[in-house]
């Protein structure tokens, strides 16, 4: 006994005296618990719409071993891994305790981070991918008989220690951290990733983002085409305009400025005329149309000047002979200042309108920046090869599609930012219990928004029944093609047809 003979123990079980009065405490390790109470919804959908079914059926994992761990169980865990945000292998531990979300999953257990590691490493990765690629393809292909916008972007993710695939290369907010690119393929109007390639840090040109471009528009029906495809100024090449025209699709891309470029703005803005006058939707934009052909291009094609007048007092920094700086302060009586951009495009609208269609892209700029620091887009952190983490990324992109698109029902027509919206879907507590052996679930938000919750579960149930009684005695495809199909009508408008085309501009 030593120094503890005599001592009164404490125990964790008992009454505790606290500042609001005594309250009963008991410790007990077995409960039934979950920090994500909504799973049970998110788990009806995968039944529903019979994803995850045939997610688990065309895995290429297989054990051959009978002490091997289940597959069901491994994909649940990576499921649930990628549903809470993890980035890395050992955040799975903060699932094991978890036996409710396992239950919904139809799961036996949370299996440990070791067996999750082996399991995607025994994977091959050429076979991962397909698999992966063909499933997220099959989920977004029912909603692209609507026509939307296809917004290409590569993003660079800085990294924090050794990575596969980890390059130190363009970084402009953090310069000599190694980083990830992901070319990211992003319908717009529907808010769906089509794709996303993870490639190392070096690799963030336009020519390593154009055959995944490729191949995801050559796997389209005539149909299934977008409407348009849309880039910055990295996309602006003959590279990927001259595939993009060879197969017949329109395309909206904005220039650099090379020396063809600003002579072209020299003769733009010498001129005041045939310049649109900027009406109460255009923010103030400008817009005059000419033709360009660069060094690079076979021929010419149609580009549109923007403009955009800058009212605001400016501070230009510049150096003297010395190198030393020197300020320079601006002002209105100096003169006019512009913003501008040059896209090119080969679509038949009006100026501006093509002014319009860029400024949407903001809202795509928007999308990327909350899958890559909201949503832990990219690849778990591992140090196998650069080819073994894309299935991971891709993995990513398949669970953003299945919680984007089960989430859908409850918005309408306006969208939610990620942020706001993962604390609806991340903050809900569960307790589980079994009277009479009826599995009972209380879910409880764990936030100040309580109503819209439930609105939430309401709607999004709602579209579960609808597929359920229109698609009752069709296979889980045809179930899950009616399921998106209610969902798209839900939350797009169609797009305007084009104005008719300009008349035809004087010049070679």
């Amino acid at each position: 006994m030593g120094e503890t003979e005599g001592a009164v123990m404490a125990t964790v079980d008992g009454a505790v005296d606290t500042l609001g009065g005594r309250v009963q405490v008991r410790f007990d390790p077995g409960a039934s618990v979950t920090p994500l109470g909504q799973m049970a919804c998110f788990a009806e959908h995968l039944q529903a719409t019979g994803l995850f079914a045939g997610w688990e059926r065309d895995c290429p994992l297989r054990y051959t071993s009978p002490n091997g761990s289940a597959l069901r169980d491994i994909l649940g865990t990576w499921l649930l891994s990628g549903l809470c945000g993890h980035q890395r292998y050992a955040h799975v531990t903060a699932l094991r305790g978890d036996a409710v979300r396992a239950q919904v999953l139809g799961c036996e257990r949370i299996v440990s981070e070791d067996t999750l590691r082996r399991a995607l490493k025994a994977m091959d990765a050429k076979a991962a991918e397909r698999w992966l690629q063909s499933h997220l393809l099959r989920s977004v292909r029912p909603a692209l008989s609507t026509a939307s916008v296809l917004d290409v972007d590569s993003s660079i993710k800085p990294l924090c220690g050794r990575q596969a695939g980890s390059v130190v290369s363009f970084n402009p907010h953090k310069p000599g951290r190694p980083s990830h690119v992901l070319h990211t393929y992003w319908a717009g109007q529907l808010r769906l990733v089509l794709d996303v390639e993870l490639a190392p840090g070096d690799a963030h040109a336009a020519q390593h983002a154009l055959p995944g471009l490729l191949r995801l528009l050559d796997g389209f029906e005539p149909h299934e085409h977008p409407a348009l495809v849309r880039g910055d100024c990295g996309f602006g090449d003959e590279p990927v305009i001259g595939q993009l025209e060879e197969r017949g699709l329109s395309y909206l891309f904005k220039l650099r400025q090379s020396g063809w470029v600003k002579k072209l703005l020299h003769g733009a803005f010498a001129d005041d005329e045939q310049w649109s006058a900027p009406g109460p939707s255009d923010q103030g934009w400008s817009a005059k149309q000419t033709r360009l052909r660069l060094s690079t291009w076979p021929a010419h094609r149609r580009v549109i000047v923007l403009r955009q007048a800058v009212r605001q007092a400016l501070a230009v920094q510049i150096r003297d002979a010395q190198g030393r700086p020197r300020l320079r302060l601006t002002a209105g009586d100096d003169g006019q200042f512009w913003e501008y951009a040059v896209p090119v495009t080969n679509t038949a609208h009006e100026p501006r309108a093509i002014a319009q269609l860029y400024r949407d892209r903001a809202d795509a700029e928007n999308a990327f920046d909350e899958l890559k620091n909201q949503w832990g887009w990219g690849a778990t952190a591992q140090r196998t090869s650069s080819a073994a983490a894309r299935p991971r990324a891709g993995w990513r992109c398949s669970t953003t599609v299945g919680v984007g698109t089960a989430g859908r029902p409850n918005r309408g027509r306006a969208w939610r930012r990620s942020p706001r919206a993962r604390c609806y879907w991340r903050r809900w507590v569960g307790a589980c219990s079994t009277p009479d052996r009826a599995c009972l679930l209380y879910v409880s938000p764990m936030h100040g928004a309580v109503e819209q919750p439930k609105t939430l579960l309401v709607n999004i149930r709602t579209a579960l029944a609808h597929v359920r009684k229109t698609a009752e005695q069709l296979d889980p495809l045809r179930r899950w093609q009616a399921f998106v199909s209610y969902v798209v009508h839900r939350i797009t408008r169609p797009l305007a047809p084009p104005t008719p085309r300009t008349p035809a501009l004087a010049g070679p």
